[in-house]
């Protein structure tokens, strides 16, 4: 049964003792096939971890650190088990949804981005205001795309600038969205780069939501995770011009 948030797993019904008893097992036989992992991920583990997901979940709740989850299902360090799980809890391709939501909303984004800040140049320059040092990022960003566009001869560049443009606009910091590093740096130096060992995106709750909604369809009208009464939340001003922004260039985008 799907929650109100929009997960269709975010905390299965309790298996039988024995069930639970076996997950158990499972658990402990894939950290002993963790630790003698020859970088290969079989499908053997795929499946295990797959049968342990009412362990994980409950795991999850009961303990929100990272560190600890990581550390009780270390398998998780790797992408696959990450997008195996939200597909279980989401009932969803997560992969399908992301890339096809991206190439629907990447020009729509694009566009958008582009005009927002021409106009801000403007209003600035009418006012006799201080024009921002980077007046001109959303542009030069959009020229980079368009090179690297042209030597890969395909629009990823075009679909992956829209994440710099929205924490952009949300005036979040990049550094948490990626970090800039010499290619000439060996991979035995590449963690010195970086802040932590398992490197997140940093990212606040309007800005989640945003990324939830545009690019993973978890669009709920209303309620929480775990479902039940609460108060209606307020949606952040950013988020609700950003919606409505790029729905009226998405219905451009229908019409041409």
């Amino acid at each position: 049964m799907q929650d109100e948030y929009g997960c269709v797993a975010y905390l299965p019904v309790s298996p039988s003792s024995e069930e639970l008893e076996l997950m158990c097992k499972q658990k402990s036989e894939l950290i002993d096939k963790y630790d003698t992992l020859d970088e290969h991920i079989t499908d053997e583990i795929l499946t295990l971890m797959q049968k342990c997901y009412f362990l994980q979940r409950k795991e999850i709740h009961i303990g929100k650190d990272l560190s600890t989850i990581f550390q009780q299902w270390p398998f998780f360090y790797h992408y696959k088990f990450i997008v195996q799980h939200a597909d279980e809890l989401l009932g969803k391709d997560t992969n399908v949804v992301w890339k096809t939501s991206l190439e629907k909303l990447s020009k729509p984004i694009n566009r958008w981005a582009k005009n927002l800040e021409v106009a801000r140049e403007v209003k600035d320059k009418s006012k006799k205001n201080a024009v921002d040092g980077e007046r001109k990022f959303v542009r030069d960003r959009l020229k980079l795309a368009t090179k690297y566009s042209e030597q890969k001869k395909n629009d990823e560049p075009y679909n992956t600038v829209v994440f710099e443009l929205i924490v952009k606009f949300m005036k979040e910091n990049l550094t948490f969205l990626y970090n800039i590093i010499d290619e000439s740096i060996e991979d035995a130096e590449l963690l010195k780069h970086v802040p932590v060992v398992n490197p997140v995106l940093i990212i606040r709750e309007f800005l989640n939501k945003i990324l939830q909604q545009f690019f993973l369809q978890i669009c709920p009208p209303k309620g929480t995770k775990r479902g039940g009464k609460r108060k209606a939340t307020k949606i952040h001003p950013k988020v609700f011009k950003l919606t409505k922004d790029i729905d009226s260039y998405l219905a451009d985008e229908s019409d041409d």
